[in-house]
């Protein structure tokens, strides 16, 4: 399934190749020193089980999201339909993050999402030091809900449409 947001820009659900697109990204220094539960490199072989095994959970969606072509960054929604809530983690390579690129993509994203389960709240866990992540979160319409020892939880209310 594939979006379109502009004339240069598309998100679209990750396929079986984006694998080390991926695995790259989360490896990335400034994604590893941003994460609340990976704070290392991931071995190749954690990364493949835990890919493949995402492709498979239906309750999970990767996004990929392009600009002119060129894969820019992903989104990651983890629905739990029974809690009524959906978790989203983002990354942006750092060259693109000044563009709205993850703004227009999240929007797109939580649409779909709104469309297609019903759900009281999407939520992001965020590190406090994080700064302009959480900025990112509440120019999204995210309020802070909890406050836990490293991280906020920041949480969106939604609506079905």
């Amino acid at each position: 399934e594939t979006y379109i947001l502009s004339k240069t820009m598309r998100i679209r659900l990750a396929k079986k190749s984006d694998i080390w697109l991926l695995y790259n990204w989360v490896n990335k220094i400034d994604s590893i020193k941003n994460k609340l539960i990976t704070n290392k490199k991931i071995p190749k072989t954690d990364h493949k089980i835990w890919y493949e095994n995402s492709l498979k959970n239906k309750n999970r969606y990767i996004w990929i999201i392009e600009n002119q072509h060129i894969a820019i960054g992903q989104l990651r929604f983890d629905i739990n339909e029974d809690e009524k809530l959906c978790f989203i983690d983002i990354y942006i390579d750092k060259e693109h993050r000044k563009n709205n690129f993850g703004q227009k993509a999240i929007n797109q994203a939580i649409d779909f999402i709104i469309l297609n389960y019903t759900l009281d709240y999407i939520i992001a866990l965020v590190l406090k030091t994080n700064i302009k992540s959480l900025n990112f979160f509440y120019s999204l319409g995210f309020s802070k809900y909890y406050d836990v020892k490293k991280y906020f939880e920041l949480r969106l209310n939604v609506e079905k449409k």
